[in-house]
């Protein structure tokens, strides 16, 4: 695995690059072509374990950030899909530059069909494609992105259909989508993009995976009619369906093992040629963030470097929640880190094991103290000046991070947001309080009883198996089964550390524990729109000994009440990033 910067047509882009730990570079390179925002950060772990594995069986594979994603240079709003084709043709020319004989576009959703369309330019030297879960128009791609803004404007009063947001985009307005600014360019091309009038060349090659949650379940109808379509032109498409969970947007971690065999079946053994180094006469080394690998356990993990001043003494580590990677929901890390450094701090970022980029079992928030020592290790050898480091952490990296502190005296502070302290009663008490109670109160709740388009059933049936959960009479819901729509509502608005696994110890009396022996200085930011931070509070408050800790001086605290779990607007996003320049720089 080879993290790097490469100078793309648009920015710097970041890529990893995988290869035969035995024979080096090959002959046959495999480009993955990322999905679309939130599923491309969902989906990491994956994509990283189908690289490792196809990489086992002999070919090279680039795993990109394009533009205006992930930690490549540029915003969200600035890319569009011709940006992001310009990307992908750098990089078949960049394998081919390396001596790739025959380069395959592997595409996952908004990928796949970015693929597809590229494959159309019979100029670009494209072997063959794979495809995962393609999408099979940018109308529709949009149309599911869009729907993320329409649920939260419901949410906060403000509701606005699919067809008016589009609208706005057609009129040259920019509109935040979930924390991603889309402009109104990427929308208009998006929308002209339709894999039906696409035209193949003659010798076209492609194997199309589709993941459906039943063995015996049949591809997607639109799919099967598609794939007929093409076969009746003489093209080469072979189709499988795979049982498996939808991983580019589940709210938990899982695997896909058969999905990863079978596309790595899909890639003959390749004749590798050996390969002392990469010939890369685009490689920025220049760029001010730096890509390295550092040792934890016997395993590899990913870091980014953020350089600060050469006089900083104290840097901010940047601790991966949830399901996602050193990203972050939004690129959140990339725009702290950012502008982190730009008053000066160093920053650095990773995945710890099992995360992201880096190799290893996932063990769990519980569990990555020796992450958290390894990276602090690696981030002071790969910048002296600093001494000590600040732990900034949201959600259950939040609560690793109080976890650790006490265990390392370079640890000068802690900056934590919305602290994961769940449990089934606290949750459903959390619910109960500053869910349900604030439906009562809501004019749109009413109206919607009114027209009928609430189900009443299953809102009281939610009730009461909340109020069950409070009384200690019944288990909670597992993460994997159905629940109610205004369930689902609601998650939206926690948006709570999603995909972590129930703990066995009481966690608020764990981190009130470890935060006392730490003696160190604390910062917490606490959303006013999340159901965690609200788990949170309600636990601090239940908890003389905890109200009386958090009382000390060493303890300040900023809330924002208009903010969700994520803080995924850029504004609030802004504020973050400013209170945490102006907390640290006072240490």
């Amino acid at each position: 695995m080879m993290p790097q910067f490469v100078s793309g047509p648009a920015g710097q882009l970041f890529i990893t690059l995988y290869s035969s730990k035995n024979t080096g570079l090959s002959d046959e390179w495999v480009i993955h072509l990322p999905a679309f925002a939130e599923e491309m950060n969902k989906s990491r772990k994956i994509v990283r374990d189908q690289a490792v594995a196809l990489a086992d069986k002999g070919a090279t594979v680039i795993v990109p950030d394009l533009f205006g994603t992930g930690d490549s240079e540029g915003d969200f709003g600035q890319a569009d899909w011709d940006i992001w084709k310009q990307d992908v043709r750098f990089l078949i020319q960049w394998a081919v530059h390396q001596g790739a004989r025959l380069v395959t576009l592997w595409g996952l959703r908004a990928g796949a069909l970015l693929a597809l369309d590229l494959y159309q330019d019979s100029a670009l030297s494209i072997h063959r494609l794979l495809l995962w879960q393609p999408f099979h128009s940018g109308e529709q791609l949009m149309t599911q992105f869009l729907r993320l803004r329409m649920a939260a404007g419901i949410l906060s009063g403000e509701p606005q259909t699919v067809t008016q947001l589009r609208e706005r985009l057609y009129g040259g307005e920019t509109i935040e989508v979930a924390g991603y600014d889309v402009s109104p360019a990427l929308v208009k091309q998006l929308d002209q993009i339709n894999l039906k009038q696409f035209t193949f060349p003659s010798n076209a090659n492609i194997d199309w995976f589709e993941v459906v949650n039943k063995v015996d379940k049949p591809l997607l109808p639109v799919s099967r009619k598609l794939i007929e379509e093409l076969l009746a032109q003489g093209l080469d498409v072979r189709a499988t369906t795979i049982e498996g969970e939808p991983f580019w947007a589940t709210q938990e971690l899982v695997r896909a093992p058969l999905l990863i065999e079978r596309t790595t079946n899909a890639i003959a053994e390749v004749n590798s040629r050996l390969s002392s180094q990469l010939v890369s006469p685009s490689c920025n080394k220049d760029h001010p963030e730096q890509t390295f690998l550092f040792d934890c356990k016997g395993d590899l993990l990913s870091g980014i470097l953020h350089p600060g001043g050469s006089d900083v003494k104290t840097g901010v580590l940047i601790v991966v929640g949830g399901p996602q990677y050193r990203v972050g929901s939004h690129r959140q890390f990339v725009h702290l880190s950012r502008a982190l450094a730009a008053q000066g701090l160093p920053v650095m970022r990773f995945d710890y094991r099992g995360m992201g980029d880096s190799s290893g079992e996932l063990l769990g928030f519980e569990h990555i103290q020796a992450d958290i020592r390894s990276a602090i290790d690696a981030f002071i050898n790969k910048q002296p000046e600093i001494h000590h480091v600040v732990i900034w952490g949201l959600c259950d990296a939040a609560t690793a991070a109080g976890f650790y502190a006490e265990q390392d005296e370079r640890v000068a502070g802690l900056v934590l947001l919305n602290p994961w302290v769940r449990s089934e009663e606290g949750e459903a008490k959390a619910y109960l309080k500053h869910y349900y109670l604030q439906r009562l109160i809501s004019k749109q709740f009413w109206q919607k009883v009114v027209s009928g388009d609430l189900n009443v059933g299953d809102s009281i049936a939610s009730l009461v198996d909340k109020v069950q959960q409070v009384a200690g009479k019944v288990e909670s819901q597992s993460v994997n089964q159905p629940v109610s729509e205004s369930e689902n509502q609601t998650s939206m608005l926690a948006n709570a550390a999603a995909g972590i696994t129930p703990s066995s110890v009481n966690l608020a009396e764990k981190l009130q524990a470890s935060l006392k022996a730490y003696q160190g200085p604390v910062l917490l930011i606490i959303s006013g729109k999340d159901l965690t931070a609200a788990e949170f509070d309600d636990a601090v408050n239940a908890s003389r000994p905890f109200r009386k800790l958090l009382s000390q001086k060493r303890f300040s605290r900023v809330d924002l009440k208009s903010a969700d779990h994520t803080f995924s607007r850029r504004e609030w996003r802004d504020e973050v990033a400013v209170w945490t320049v102006n907390w640290v720089q006072k240490l």
